[in-house]
């Protein structure tokens, strides 16, 4: 298993992608852009695209939830998601990247970007990723990126 911290952060995917009505209708176009630059990236550098999972999006809201109600980002329970998504979708390997403060897609990405440890996570042998992206009561986004094979 891999995880990734980061403390100050921490051909494209389309709406018609996205799995289920439901999902289509609940991710917002902030997780959605953000799906889209991670897969302009790995596209610019030859890596495959990666497909939007809502089992992984359940996952990742649910962690945002809780970096929310705790108002700091970690890690906490990686193992339990990690396990439970395996279990799930039969991964072979999940990791995750976090973050908070940033107010634009472009502002989070760019920031997992300039990390060596994020960039390797979005630069993985990846075939799966959702990204959850919620603010908390006074504004502050944080962000949960799931990506597994």
């Amino acid at each position: 298993m891999f995880f990734l911290v980061f403390n100050t952060s921490c051909t494209s995917t389309s709406v018609e992608e996205v799995e289920s009505f439901h999902y289509e209708a609940q991710v917002s176009p902030m997780e959605m852009q953000i799906l889209e630059l991670v897969n302009q990236h790995r596209a610019s550098i030859g890596l495959n695209t990666l497909d939007f999972n809502k089992v992984a999006y359940d996952y990742a809201i649910e962690h945002t939830k809780e970096m929310i109600n705790k108002k700091e980002i970690n890690h906490d329970d990686f193992d339990r998601r990690s396990s439970d998504l395996t279990i799930e979708v039969k991964a072979n390997y999940v990791s995750e990247i976090v973050g908070r403060n940033y107010i634009t897609a472009e502002g989070i990405v760019n920031a997992w970007l300039e990390s060596e440890t994020h960039r390797k996570a979005i630069e993985g042998d990846y075939m799966y990723t959702a990204v959850s992206a919620k603010a908390d009561s006074e504004g502050v986004f944080y962000f949960t990126q799931l990506f597994y094979r």
